[in-house]
């Protein structure tokens, strides 16, 4: 509990009185805070006042400002995120009437505008309290927040981000249950969070109530944390940057038919755009924005609009197409109370950029909001459009002594792009011609094959072997390489392409099958294993089987060797011995064994005996 609320007060930097703030050499932001009212500006310039009535005898007794501060955390229960960063109050109130383990009620708080504004949201953030006595006693008082009463018409509350342990309703904001705590945070006694109160009004007044959950007796004096900061709803601009940035309180005069929030999920203390033509709520349509006349002196252009009040309405065309909007460029028109078409008109410059140009409309209740194209305004919209420029060409008038020349024309007045980078190419006419022979390939020696081996044909007259260099070179042509890159190159022309992609298209294969048979292995299925087995005895099977084929065919061949041998010795009359040629061991030299006497040994086991 002390920890709470040391956190509290530690963000109350000065006393109660004026903190004045200034950012970005915008406006001053200053607030007000005293134990009956309190006031303060927004970053738009609308005004809020707070009126303060107390009730059931309850008092002020601690009447601080939160101040401005950019650079606060953002909160998780606050919408925007960053919403502490705005200035707001923080009051203590005391002595009120405690009904024991019910509600009493605290102070009405009345928040009046100096404009009509559409659906403020209202801060709510450690509100709450906790008094602690002697021997245990303590006095938890739950807040309750009830929406009384608006001006024009009576509005309704939406729950826009936290509140934790609190229900939201269309009028009041209530905790779940309440209980006797150990210790206290959002949703636990005090309440976080953002309401949104729905409605275009000057005024809306809410009542502080307070839920006593008593411990152990009477504590000792009541008291009541409230604190609130608002923040508006804004309408921005979409032109290009260079145009600047402008913005406008969303109130109750707008163009078109309606008007929509922009950059709802943060705060800003100075006016800030949208992506480019990102709006989506333009009042007028492509076909209401007609293109300008060839030659025209002026232009003129109906723009719906829509009014609580009176309202000034301004509009500027860049004309000369240079990224900015000026004095000279701007037209305005005054605008009745209620809903109708005002039109504005522009005198044309005499010279106009030809394409397309940027044109901005702004509308608020007083002269001083659309006085400038950029910048805050408490009330209003901003629209940004694109208008297409005719070419108009500014005659030169001419002197006296060139009374018979014709006149001179002078060019248009062209937004010319910006060169961001420029590089002079010669055309092939002025280039230089190569004065060295290039050196970066090597001569010309003869012609290289690839017919499964390198061969070299030297040219005529050519003497010694092939450079390496030039091997290499042709070595990566023959493997579908480009030549000088280490790669294969689909595009590059080579007569052996068609082996090289077969040769790509086996390996690939290959390392398909080992893929797949490495995956078998690790999921310990044993059909590689077996597949291998199967093979081998294959393979053993089919080699035994031409081995024995073969020693038939010797044993057939030598058969018939000796039937020959035998008739030719019969005819003799001399053995078969006798016949069969002798060597002659003094004349004669041992020779190896011939294929069909290697095979008849393999066969039999035996060197044959011729």
């Amino acid at each position: 509990m002390r920890v709470f609320l040391a956190g509290v007060t530690a963000a109350l930097v000065g006393a109660a009185g004026i903190v004045p703030f200034a950012y970005a050499g915008e406006r001053p932001i200053s607030f007000t805070n005293s134990p009956t009212e309190a006031a303060g500006d927004t970053p738009s310039g609308v005004t809020v006042a707070i009126t303060k009535t107390m009730l059931n005898g309850s008092r002020v007794g601690s009447a601080r400002v939160s101040p401005t501060d950019p650079q606060a955390p953002a909160d998780e229960y606050l919408i925007p995120a960053n919403a502490k960063a705005d200035a707001g109050i923080v009051d203590r109130y005391e002595d009120f009437k405690v009904d024991v383990n019910g509600w009493a009620d605290v102070a009405e708080l009345t928040f009046t505008f100096s404009r009509p504004v559409r659906d403020p949201r209202l801060h709510v953030f450690g509100t709450g309290g906790v008094t602690e006595g002697p021997e245990g006693r303590r006095d938890d008082y739950w807040p309750g927040v009830d929406l009384v009463r608006g001006t024009p018409t009576m509005p309704t509350f939406t729950n826009a981000a936290g509140f934790p342990g609190f229900t939201v309703t269309d009028t009041s904001i209530v905790p779940d249950r309440v209980y006797r705590v150990a210790s206290t945070t959002c949703g636990v006694v005090y309440t976080c969070g953002t309401v949104q109160v729905n409605g275009t009004i000057t005024s809306f007044t809410i009542r502080l109530r307070a839920r006593n959950v008593r411990t152990m007796g009477d504590a000792g004096v009541p008291h009541l944390w409230g604190a609130f900061k608002l923040s508006l709803y804004e309408d921005d601009s979409d032109a290009p940057a260079s145009y600047g940035a402008a913005s406008h309180a969303i109130t109750d005069t707008f163009i078109g038919e309606d008007v929509t929030a922009d950059n709802i999920n943060t705060l800003s203390f100075v006016p800030r755009g949208l992506r480019q033509n990102t709006d989506t709520d333009d009042g007028l349509k492509p076909e209401d924005i007609q293109r300008l006349p060839d030659g025209a002196t002026s232009y003129s252009l109906e723009v719906p609009v829509r009014s609580g009040s009176g309202a000034d309405l301004a509009g500027w065309i860049d004309f000369d197409r240079d990224g900015r909007f000026e004095a000279s460029e701007r037209t305005d028109a005054n605008v009745d109370a209620g809903a109708g078409k005002h039109t504005l008109t522009w005198n044309v410059p005499e010279a106009v950029g030809q394409g397309s140009t940027w044109m901005r409309l702004r509308i608020a209740a007083t002269s001083g909001g659309v006085a400038d194209s950029t910048g805050w305004a408490d009330s209003g919209e901003v629209e940004d459009y694109q208008l297409a420029l005719p070419r108009r060409e500014a005659i030169t008038p001419t002197t006296e002594s060139s009374e018979a020349e014709p006149p001179v024309i002078a060019p248009p007045v062209v937004n010319p792009p910006r060169v961001v980078s420029a590089r002079v190419v010669p055309s092939k006419a002025n280039r230089p011609r190569r004065e060295q022979p290039r050196t970066d390939r090597p001569r010309y020696e003869g012609r290289h094959r690839f017919e499964g081996r390198h061969r070299f044909e030297g040219r005529p007259g050519y003497e010694g072997r092939p450079r390496a260099e030039r091997r290499r070179h042709e070595a990566h042509r023959h493997e579908g390489h480009r030549p000088g890159s280490g790669r294969p190159h689909a595009d590059w022309p080579t007569p052996n392409r068609a082996a090289f992609e077969r040769m790509r298209h086996d390996r690939a294969e290959a390392r398909r099958a080992r893929s797949e048979a490495d995956a078998r292995r690790h999921r310990g299925d044993t059909g590689a294993r077996d597949d291998r087995r199967g093979s081998r005895r294959d393979r053993a099977s089919a080699l035994a089987a031409a081995r024995r084929e073969r020693a038939e065919a010797t044993r057939a061949r030598i058969r018939d060797m000796r039937e020959r041998a035998a008739d030719e010795a019969a005819k003799a009359e001399v053995t078969p011995e006798q016949s069969m040629p002798q060597p002659s061991w003094e004349s004669t030299e041992l020779k190896p064994l011939t294929a069909v006497e290697y095979g008849w040994h393999v066969a039999t086991g035996e060197r044959p005996d011729f």
